[in-house]
Parts: structure tokens; sequence; C-alpha cells
């Protein structure tokens, strides 16, 4: 379907065939952006609607055309949920919430991220009302220009939005060698980290093995046969990351180091890069070993030392408030969420509901 909002035309793709022939044009879109993270490409995003979508969820990605550029992405789908037993139709980011992606945005051009935000405020509001009651964006960047672009329009307007505190990701600003690295680590922190290394070292053969290349499954499920000793996945989550390797493995995007001590795998984490950032999805470690030392964090230390050595300029912990990663982190990232509703029953009800459980807890205190 294709509608015109002022200038631009708006192009609503609502079919997974579609979406799998748009791999160039949206990743060549999103390196050509400032929203440019791994959580946008089309390679997490597509393999994420093959696993997740079903008949609660609709596909709702907007393409964003100046003549026949593509100036913007809304990488969004529909999903039909129940509240206080009214159908609705919320749009949410590919994405989420399952499988933990950060950095959700609106994909533009750079210096059209305005005409995007504007583009897409007009059809959601006055081109396309009859396709949504509710909108909720998680995680999306709190530096995000099409999000300062996107509530002017709000405020412009005077329409109500809600925006409520997001997830906090600390990172790591690499320096350019590992000397440097170890100098801006408190004097504590760089003694613990270099006494675990000693200490590690009298357990046996120590090495830190990484695979980035070669059979990508076979290397997961290494993984996972850590990993499944300290927690569970579903089998949706299992498949997504079977088929990201299977997609993704051989141009580097994803990649599993291991902490291997006695040809013994203790610890272990998967992680994704892109463009000059390492992305640190999974960390596991085998706590009944050497229960002195944290061998997790001990590893994550060996993986920032790698990044820099291979000239990244950042590591991103993601989201999350786990002690391990402020033992590395200089500094750190913020999301917000957004919350916003048209004009119909079913949000109204929402809100009336809200209000009134509001009420409620003042009235009772």
């Amino acid at each position: 379907m294709n509608t015109r909002s002022n200038s631009y035309r708006i192009r609503v793709i609502n079919s997974l065939d579609t979406l799998a022939g748009m791999a160039k044009e949206w990743n060549d879109l999103l390196q050509d952006s400032k929203a440019d993270t791994v959580f946008l490409t089309w390679d997490w995003l597509h393999t994420w609607t093959e696993c997740f979508l079903d008949e609660h969820r609709q596909l709702f990605v907007l393409a964003i055309y100046a003549g026949n550029d593509l100036i913007g992405l809304a990488p969004w789908y529909i999903r039909r949920i129940r509240t206080g037993g009214v159908s609705v139709k919320r749009i949410e980011f590919l994405g989420s919430p399952e499988c933990g992606s950060d950095y959700l945005d609106v994909v533009a051009k750079k210096r059209r991220e305005k005409d995007v935000a504007q583009a897409v405020y007009q059809f959601l509001f006055n081109d396309s009302p009859a396709s949504w009651d509710t909108v909720l964006f998680r995680d999306v960047p709190s530096d995000s220009l099409f999000l300062l672009f996107f509530l002017e329009q709000f405020e412009r307007d005077g329409k109500y939005v809600e925006v409520e505190p997001g997830s906090f990701c600390p990172v790591v600003f690499l320096p350019g060698d590992r000397n440097s690295f170890l100098k801006d680590l408190t004097q504590h922190r760089r003694q613990q980290y270099l006494r675990a290394s000693r200490q590690l070292q009298k357990e046996g053969e120590v090495i830190h093995r990484c695979i980035a290349s070669g059979d990508g499954v076979a290397a997961l499920s290494e993984f996972h046969a850590l990993y499944g000793q300290r927690r569970q996945k579903s089998e949706k989550e299992l498949r997504f990351m079977e088929r990201l390797f299977s997609r993704c493995f051989y141009h580097g995007m994803c990649e599993i180091n291991f902490l291997t001590i006695n040809d013994q795998n203790c610890a272990a984490t998967l992680q994704l890069r892109h463009d000059k950032t390492v992305f640190l999805y999974h960390l596991v470690a085998d706590r009944s070993f050497a229960s002195k030392l944290s061998i997790g964090n001990f590893l994550v230390g060996q993986c920032i030392e790698k990044a820099i050595d291979e000239e990244f300029s950042t590591y991103d912990f993601l989201k999350g408030s786990e002690e391990y990663k402020f033992y590395w982190a200089n500094s750190g990232r913020r999301s917000l969420h957004l919350i916003f509703h048209g004009k119909k029953l079913a949000p109204a009800l929402k809100m009336a509901v809200k209000g009134l459980k509001a009420a409620a807890k003042v009235l009772c205190r």
C-alpha cells in the first residue's frame, strides 16, 4: 500500500516476502543514518520476524520515499492484545520485546530526520488512523533525532504522549592500545584483573578462544551447552539465534569467545559486532570453577583487550544493571519508552482504567 504524506510517499510493507527482498536498500539506508546499530540491521530484524511474528502480530513497516529516494524506515508491527476486555491494535518495534534488542529507532537518512518524523506523524494521525489504537515504543535512544522531531509534533498539536525512562546501557569507550586501557582502570580494579590472570595460570592451561568464522551453528551449540547449565531459553529464542548465526556468522556480525582451562569451557561470551562497536549480548560462566575468582569478568576483560587490538571504538554491555558491567564501564547510554493513543474507544477506556487505578492508590494511602 502506498500513501502520500505531504510531498513524501509512504509504502506500507506487510509481507514477509517483500521484506525479504529489502536487505541491500535497508542496510544501505541504515549506514547513512545516525541510528546505525546492529539491532536495526535487516539481518537482525528479518530474522526476528521469521521467528516471532504470528497470528496476533502483523508486519507494519513504513518505507518513506522522497521521489524515488528511500529516506526513512519505521520497522514496526501491529500487535493485537486484549486489555480491559477490549481488543486493541498496538504498534511496536520489530525486535521487541523478545531477544533484548536495544537502541530501537526509526531509521532516517542523515539530515532528513525532521522530514521523516513529520511524514510518519502525518501518516499515523491523518492518513491511517484506523490502522492502530495505541503505540508502545520501547528503548528508543534518548539522543534520537527522530524522537526529538517526533515529540515536537506532539507539542505543536497539543497531543498527549507519555515518555518514560527506559534502559541504561553501560559502555566502554576504548582507547587506542591495551596499556592505555589498563591505566584508565582504577588501581584496585587493575590489580584485581592482573591478579586473576596470575591465579588462573596456576589452575592449568588457560586459553582464550575466539570463534568468528566457520560453522556458526556448531559454535552456538557449544555456547549453549555451557549457557544451558545456568539458564534456559525458549524454543523461539533458540531458533532465532540459530537462524541469525546461519545468516550472519560468515560476515563477522557474530562472535563467540570461550575461556578454556585444561580443555574445559569455563566461561563464554556471545558478542555482536557492527561498525566500530562490539556488543556483549550474553555472558555465562561456570561458577563452580575457581569460586574465588570471577572468571566471567576476567573473560570480559580479555574480550575488551581483543576489541582494542582490532581497533573497535566502543564496547557496549547493553541494557542491565549487573555489577560486572559497571566494573568496566566508563560511560553509558540512556533510552526512553514512548506511549501514545489514537482517538478511539479502546485506548480511551484503557487510559480511564489507568486513571482510576492511580486515583484508588492515592485514596487508599
